[in-house]
């Protein structure tokens, strides 16, 4: 895409207006310490640059939009470090190892033991292919779920 397109004709005012913007996004994210500033300002610059075409349209400030990506990008970074802390990981690490063979096995035997519908759907879930209402979808997968976990224990 072309930027320049966003600020008019003038290529060294639209190089300089990014540039401002971007030391300005690397701070505001040095000042809530998530992450890499430099790799977080960048993201937010592009996603704005890719989505901005549309807002331009409705008279939308690009200082502004900017702005409102990088509360999202913000709010996306403290997400994924909240959701690797629960999980034991440090920030940025992914997960180490795939489970061990033996415990595929048990899981595979767990599964088979549940009746036909719930299988499909845990394996659909497992495989990132599940359809349906959400809401549906998490109820049933919550009991099928329970379901495994009393199987287990038997």
């Amino acid at each position: 895409m072309d930027f320049r397109a966003l600020f008019g004709p003038d290529r060294p005012s639209a190089e300089v207006e990014l540039q401002r913007l971007r030391h300005f996004l690397i701070r505001t994210f040095e000042w809530g310490r998530y992450g890499d500033p430099e790799d977080l300002a960048d993201e937010t610059i592009l996603r704005a640059l890719k989505l901005y075409r549309d807002e331009r349209a409705k008279g939308t400030d690009f200082s502004s939009y900017v702005v409102g990506i990088a509360r999202n990008v913000h709010r996306e970074e403290c997400r994924s470090q909240c959701r690797e802390r629960r999980s034991g990981l440090e920030p940025g690490e992914g997960r180490t190892a795939p489970p061990r063979l033996d415990e595929t096995i048990y899981v595979r035997q767990l599964v088979a033991k549940l009746d036909p519908a719930d299988r499909v759907l845990v394996l659909d879930y497992m495989s990132g292919e599940v359809s349906g209402a959400r809401s549906q979808v998490r109820v049933r997968l919550h009991r099928a779920i329970k379901k495994l976990k009393k199987i287990a224990r038997a």
